[in-house]
């Protein structure tokens, strides 16, 4: 799936994610079918938002390690503010990840009464969550 990042960071003009739709938490168990999907999607992204430069970051593992919410795999497609220094942060403390997590049970509690990963990768679902690409 290509998502534009509702959560920017600071001193960034565009931010996608590019998530895996089988939840991966180990890069080494992407198929040949999903690294396709991954770059195809990468490529798109770039065509479509008028991307010329930026950075690509995998992030993955344990959620301290990378300063993600849950275990999983996705790659983040970042262009910063030309002209303002960007570093992209790894780790949180206690309560950003408390926060974080915080915000995904509301995800997840809303993506539950729409139907679940059943509305998530239904058409309806990808039109309300996913850019046209």
């Amino acid at each position: 799936m290509l998502l534009k990042n509702e959560f920017p960071h600071r001193n960034t003009t565009q931010m996608w994610l590019i998530v895996p739709f089988r939840h991966l938490t180990d890069i080494s168990r992407l198929n040949p079918g999903d690294k396709t999907e991954i770059f195809d999607l990468f490529s798109r992204c770039i065509a479509n938002n008028e991307i010329v430069g930026g950075g690509v970051m995998w992030r993955f593992g344990h959620p301290r390690l990378n300063v993600g919410t849950i275990e999983h795999a996705h790659v983040n497609v970042i262009v910063p503010t030309p002209g303002q220094e960007y570093r992209p942060p790894f780790a949180k403390n206690a309560s950003e990840h408390a926060e974080d997590y915080q915000r995904m049970l509301g995800f997840r509690d809303e993506l539950m009464t729409r139907g679940g990963v059943a509305w998530l990768g239904s058409v309806q679902g990808i039109l309300e969550t996913q850019p046209a690409v």
